[in-house]
């Protein structure tokens, strides 16, 4: 069998060549009808006899503007087509610039025009590196956005559904019997694919729905010849559309002055829908697919493919995880994919009659379709959060969401779709800064109230209680820059005389910038010179290479707060435990502490060695007398550290009491002493010497209660605000 070397992952497993065909193929039948429909959603505004041009735009932009896209950006079946959304701004545009100019070929010329610069702005935002710039847009502001446009669309399409060519129209022209087939043959096609798409997701129903609605329309017409059904795509075809292509663009040097700004103003929505759409759908496919997308090629390549589409129909291209996830699973992996699918629906466009045929009623459903699909029902979540939210605390920050995302929506619907992308930068700045400008101290305690999860003697705890007043903890969020990073500054200068080390938990922090940094290295400095200690917990491993060397980092707070408790302890924490020495021992005279020594035995392990396993029948503890012992659960990345246990503190001893299984591997750090008593000499203790009994379960007691102070505590600073 032919094969070729899989660029999107790291392994040098090959990829079926007939995979990448038969995949190929499949991406061209699912961006079949929803380019088709993008091209009339964009040319629709036209008026009724363009829409047909329309579905040919679409499907034109999706095989020679994709075919760009497909080599210019990351190889993977990812294509770059026709959108819906961004196609209802180029109709919303279409509108303005005929009501101005009354001019057909100089409107389409400026949509061409449109779509070239919004090409240059991806190329040059993605050059640029800014693609990053998406993570920083608040949920809200991309929620209102996107549902501002669905409805824009929804109110667009619905008329067309029904044979009317307005919303207006709609509600006031009154409808004859024979028009009650159109808008209930569309609302039946509408419904059928929403249910099968609900049960059978593997299915390309968007191709299901398209065939379907040709065979109702050529079927109704062959039995009731005078019903109303709208018109087909008549016989346009790609040469026509070349034709009117070229006829408008051969009237760009009449464009009047008037019409540079609205272009430029609406280049710019076009670009950000496009850029918005393709850095989600590149989050969104490393869930999905095999693909090391950057935001910097995707970008510059979707730029590209727009700039060709400018001359190949006018429809503005983006991109669509939702096409690319079918051709995956069919074993798509490379740009041969997106080749395949290009030639594939050249090869559809080219088939006589076969683009005449398609009813303008299908692609209208088809719109509707994807319009109810991209709506996204987290608003539902706001609302009841806003209303009743589970905690109350949560009330104020669901009103603030749920207020933006109106604002963004109600600026699309009662403005213009360009006011709901500037409603949104403007509030993504705003909310930017407000979060910038929260206190970035959440939380403060110190190290005699908040104890590591490794387990120890009572002793140890006791002993780290008095030195750790000495350790300062706070707990940061939010981005650290020069302002919140300066009053940290400050803070730690106020509190230096009560502390020897300070942890600083940036678990919360999501960005540190260059100020923020440099701020951090020249506090660790000042700190070191004044003989104490900077230690930072819980950041990114991106966050922590940025940072550098400098300033010790470590995982997470509880592998902070262990490795300064270890100083704490000092020489005592690797003094080995004499029997006598442990501390339930202490209350008994010599002979009932014989009589225990020959109740236990003797264990030693080496580094490494397994104690127990998770599920392994509870039939005994031990009592580690020098060493130590990491606690750990399954997980899916690998076995899962979640405490310790030290020396004269100790292990399983809850299964020696419940009779439990295990429930968690026990292993052994580094050489390891320890003494075991079983559950069955335990029993016999407790019989025949209760008092040797009751000391190990008060011991066991004691050092139970200090784990849940110290988890309590844990939870309370964690959850603190």
């Amino acid at each position: 069998m032919n094969t070729i070397s899989n660029p999107t992952t790291s392994s040098a497993a090959p990829v079926s060549l007939r995979s990448e065909l038969v995949a190929g193929v499949t991406l061209s039948v699912i961006a079949l009808p929803s380019s088709m429909a993008a091209g009339v959603v964009a040319y629709q505004a036209l008026g009724p006899e363009m829409a047909a041009a329309g579905s040919i735009a679409g499907l034109a932009g999706a095989v020679f503007a994709g075919l760009v896209g497909a080599l210019a950006r990351t190889p993977s079946p990812v294509p770059t087509t026709p959108g819906v959304m961004v196609a209802l701004l180029q109709a919303n545009f279409a509108t303005t610039m005929l009501a101005t100019t009354g001019n057909l070929n100089a409107t389409i010329a400026a949509m061409a025009i449109c779509v070239a610069l919004a090409g240059l702005w991806q190329v040059l935002f993605g050059l640029a590196g800014l693609g990053n710039v998406v993570r920083y847009v608040p949920h809200p502001v991309l929620a209102g956005f996107g549902l501002g446009v669905s409805l824009l669309l929804f109110i667009g399409q619905m008329p067309m559904l029904f044979g009317r060519t307005s919303f207006g129209a709609l509600v006031t022209t009154p409808f004859g019997a024979s028009e009650l087939a159109m808008p209930l043959i569309g609302l039946v096609l509408i419904a059928g694919m929403l249910l099968l798409v609900r049960r059978f997701p593997r299915l390309p129903v968007p191709l299901i729905g398209l065939f379907a609605a040709i065979v109702f329309y050529h079927g109704l017409h062959l039995v009731f010849p005078g019903i109303a059904l709208g018109r087909t795509a008549s016989g346009d075809t790609l040469g026509e559309l070349a034709g009117i292509v070229g006829a408008a663009l051969g009237s760009f040097a009449t464009l009047p002055r008037e019409m540079i700004q609205p272009i430029i103003l609406n280049s710019v929505a076009v670009a950000a829908i496009g850029i918005f759409d393709t850095l989600l759908t590149v989050r969104a496919s490393k869930g999905y697919i095999e693909t090391d997308a950057t935001p910097r090629r995707e970008l510059a390549g979707l730029g590209l493919a727009n700039m060709a589409a400018s001359v190949s129909g006018a429809a503005a291209m983006t991109t669509s995880l939702s096409v690319a996830v079918p051709a995956y699973l069919a074993g798509g992996r490379t740009t041969l994919t997106r080749i395949v699918g290009c030639f594939a629906l050249l090869a559809i466009a080219l088939i006589p009659g076969f683009i005449g045929s398609m009813p303008l009623l299908g692609l209208t459903a088809l719109t509707l379709f994807f319009v109810v699909r991209s709506i996204n029902w987290s608003v539902i979540d706001m609302v009841r959060d806003a209303i009743r939210p589970q905690y109350p605390s949560l009330r104020g920050r669901a009103w603030r969401d749920l207020s933006i995302l109106l604002a963004v929506m109600l600026g699309i619907l009662l403005v213009h779709p360009t006011m709901g992308v500037l409603i949104g930068v403007v509030l993504s700045c705003l909310l930017f800064i407000t979060d910038m400008a929260r206190p970035m101290i959440v939380a403060r305690t110190t190290g005699a109230t908040l104890l590591s999860r490794r387990g120890r003697s009572a002793h140890d705890m006791d002993l780290l209680r008095q030195k750790g007043e000495r350790t300062l903890v706070l707990r940061l969020q939010g981005v650290l820059f020069f302002g919140n990073c300066d009053d940290l500054d400050t803070e730690l200068r106020r509190l230096e005389p009560e502390f020897d080390t300070a942890i600083l938990d940036m678990r919360r922090v999501t960005d540190i910038d260059a100020t923020g940094n440099k701020l951090l290295n020249d506090m660790r400095a000042r700190l070191a010179k004044n003989g104490r200690n900077l230690c930072i917990a819980g950041l990114t491993p991106e966050l922590a290479l940025f940072i550098g060397l400098a300033i010790e980092t470590l995982p997470d707070l509880d592998a902070a707060l262990e490795r300064f408790e270890e100083k704490s302890l000092g020489e005592h924490l690797n003094a080995p435990h004499a029997q006598d020495d442990l501390e339930f021992l202490q209350s008994l005279s010599i002979d009932r502490r014989k009589i225990f020594t020959a109740a236990v035995e003797h264990r030693a392990y080496a580094p490494g060695d397994i104690l127990c396993r998770m599920g392994d029948a509870g039939d005994g503890m031990w009592i580690i007398l020098s060493g130590s012992i990491s606690v750990r659960i399954p997980a899916t990345s690998g076995a899962l550290r979640v405490a310790g246990i030290a020396a004269g503190a100790p292990a399983g001893e809850l299964a020696l009491l419940e009779g439990n299984p295990r429930s968690a591997d026990l292993l052994a750090d580094g050489s390891l002493q320890t003494l075991y008593l079983s559950k069955s000499a335990f029993e016999t203790l407790s019989d025949e010497a209760p008092d040797i009994g009751q000391a190990i379960i008060t011991w066991i007691a004691i050092i139970t209660a200090q784990r849940l102070r110290s988890s309590s505590e844990a939870l309370r600073f964690a959850a603190s605000e």
